[in-house]
């Protein structure tokens, strides 16, 4: 049998092999914050709380520490101040570092070193998230203490937040409620998954702690990341009741 007789008939056993075997699963992906603490239950709070997971999860990674030794407070809400410090120890964790912040000096306010860490990391960013988060870490000191909102928090985070740790794994044209792209993005990403089947975000809402969890959670780890299909909003059927395709005026004919 001549040489290239053999060499056909290896290939066609080694694709026949190839086909005959399973497909090798993909990789998940690595969480992008590793744990540098263990959850062990002390937050009493948790036990029967929807966001018990992600909660715990945020508390390894350092992002988010109780209200107090026992407890979480799932549905307490986080202020303009704490958001700045969570903001800052993901960025610092995302860039290598370990999430822990300076102490602040004498009479400084207690997040200071958080805003200082913030506004220089982003200074050179040209990005709309940074530009917003900058022009309010400016003016801080006047809503430091308010409770923010989940609009304000997803602009603080994408930030902070690269490009690459945000691939698509949904396809999320638009929103009923927003069409900021920072927001899609995390949408896209299957970060966010909205209040309802059509995806809407409800910016001005004020986020809870859980809320908070939740998105940490799932931004840290890919594998814990949503996909989902929304339903496409009709505002005829939706608002006014009617069928898509109901007339409900006509001029001239």
């Amino acid at each position: 049998m001549g040489k290239k007789r053999w060499l056909s008939l290896l290939l066609a056993l080694a694709l026949a092999l190839s086909l005959a075997l399973p497909a090798a699963a993909a990789e998940p992906e690595a969480p992008l914050l590793p744990a540098v603490r263990t959850y062990a239950g002390q937050f009493t709070d948790l036990e029967e709380s929807w966001c018990r997971e992600e909660a715990a999860a945020v508390y390894e990674t350092s992002l988010m520490d109780g209200t107090s030794q026992t407890r979480f407070d799932p549905q307490g809400t986080l202020t303009y101040a704490q958001v700045t410090v969570i903001t800052a120890r993901l960025q610092d964790l995302l860039t290598g570092g370990d999430g822990q912040l300076a102490a602040s000096a004498a009479g400084a306010p207690w997040y200071q070193p958080a805003a200082d860490q913030l506004t220089a990391s982003l200074a050179d960013s040209d990005s709309e998230a940074a530009t917003y988060t900058l022009s309010r870490l400016s003016a801080l000191s006047y809503f430091a203490d308010q409770p923010c909102d989940r609009g304000n928090f997803v602009w603080f985070l994408a930030a902070v937040v690269p490009e690459e740790a945000l691939a698509p794994i949904n396809n999320v044209p638009a929103l009923p409620d927003t069409s900021d792209m920072d927001i899609l993005r995390f949408y896209r990403a299957g970060i966010l998954t909205g209040s309802d089947d059509y995806g809407t975000f409800n910016g001005l809402e004020t986020l809870t702690r859980g809320q908070a969890a939740v998105i940490l959670a799932r931004l840290a780890d890919p594998a814990r990341r949503e996909t989902f299909t929304l339903k496409s909003l009709s505002y005829v059927q939706e608002v006014l009741g009617q069928a898509p395709d109901t007339v409900m005026l006509t001029v001239d004919g």
